[in-house]
């Protein structure tokens, strides 16, 4: 039950909390925005110079600290959205996009046999009129019995590992098998290339993770297929550290790079420069993350009124000069998909699985325990708990 009367006092009595705390929010943010147009003017060597004692600064300039404003505006502009809708599709014309979702269910605590389920989902958009925008799409499903998840640690963590491993080997082997195909390409991953949650998990679990997304940095760079990870609402605070890093402050800030960069950017499609992602994981030994200098990231307007989203890149499309291209394909397909990339929508529509889709998953294992005559018992307890909270 949702107590609305009482959470809407509770919420009154912490009104000037809030307003305090939004004040003080403001004033910092107005204090590290001062610091960032600061440093934005100064040379790229200035900059390194002032970041040399640190190996993990948060961020690092590359060339675009020379050559490119610290927002680049995006000189775009229409009437409705059928121009934008028009522009979005000419950029698109002969471009190959993909991208890779998954789903999982952890097994359910209603069963004394344990079983999950992995569903990785995926969306290839040809954008050729001739064949009248073809695309394909697929799902792979994967049953985790008592074999897989006999594991030491959490359940959950190892099916959410065996989801990922899976969603990282589908979008290597498209990138693979598409390296010899003349058109262009770009590949979407759903998420950031920098897994900074793995510090959480015990070590060996951490270089599982780690190694399928360096091997797929290493496979974009070797078949020049861009790979392009996309977080909507980034926590990330990489920019905002290295600031912090050439001011000498030691502390933590709750504002992200989104928040900071956010007021600086005027329009749709506006976008800051690329820096180098050296983020400070200390609990990830720095031989691991030694890749994370092949990754740069920057942020984009992909909304008129929200955050800008961070987009990154492998360091590669940055030296090949494919930014600018690049970004117009994320700007194309946010233009489609309503403020956030179509293909990356149409992939999760593919693996998502519903409370409904759960709802029938046990119902077939329930079938297929009883046909094997498998000693399958059932929580009371949660059974009561799941009926009473529908």
């Amino acid at each position: 039950m949702f107590h609305s009367k009482s959470i809407k006092a509770s919420l009154e009595a912490h009104r000037s909390r809030f307003q305090v705390a939004n004040q003080q929010l403001q004033a910092e943010l107005d204090r590290l925005q001062g610091i960032l147009a600061y440093w934005a003017n100064q040379p790229v060597e200035a900059l390194d110079a002032a970041l040399v004692h640190s190996p993990w600064p948060g961020a690092r300039p590359t060339k675009e600290q020379t050559n490119a404003k610290l927002v680049t505006s995006f000189t775009e502009r229409w009437q409705h959205h059928q121009q934008a809708r028009a522009w979005a599709l000419q950029i698109l014309e002969g471009v190959t996009t993909f991208a890779v979702d998954g789903s999982q269910l952890s097994p359910p605590k209603e069963f004394s046999i344990p079983v999950g389920l992995v569903q990785v989902g995926w969306f290839k958009n040809h954008h050729t009129r001739q064949s009248h925008g073809r695309f394909e799409k697929d799902a792979i499903v994967t049953v985790l019995g008592p074999e897989e998840l006999e594991v030491e640690g959490s359940v959950e963590e190892e099916v959410g590992w065996r989801r990922f491993q899976a969603e990282v080997a589908q979008l290597h082997t498209f990138i693979t098998d598409t390296s010899d195909s003349a058109k262009p390409t770009v590949a979407f991953f759903d998420g950031s290339f920098i897994l900074s949650f793995i510090q959480r998990l015990p070590m060996q679990r951490r270089q599982a993770y780690l190694q399928p997304i360096r091997d797929l940095l290493a496979t974009s760079e070797q078949v020049r297929i861009p790979l392009v990870a996309y977080v909507d609402l980034s926590r990330s605070r990489d920019l905002l550290n290295m600031l912090l890093t050439l001011t000498g402050e030691q502390r933590f800030s709750q504002l992200t790079d989104a928040q900071l960069l956010s007021g600086l950017m005027e329009a749709w499609g506006d976008r800051c420069r690329f820096y180098t992602c050296a983020r400070s994981d200390r609990f990830i030994p720095s031989v691991w993350r030694d890749y994370y200098a092949d990754v740069v990231f920057t942020y984009l307007q992909t909304t008129s009124d929200g955050l800008p989203a961070r987009i990154e890149l492998p360091r590669w499309v940055l030296e090949d000069e494919l930014q600018e291209w690049v970004l117009d394909v994320i700007r194309a397909e946010c233009v489609v998909g309503l403020g956030y990339p179509y293909t990356l929508a149409s992939a999760d529509a593919v693996a998502v699985i519903s409370n409904r889709d759960r709802a029938r998953f046990m119902t077939l294992f329930q079938q297929f325990a009883e046909e094997a005559n498998l000693d399958l018992r059932q929580s009371r307890k949660e059974i009561s708990k799941r009926w009473y909270r529908r």
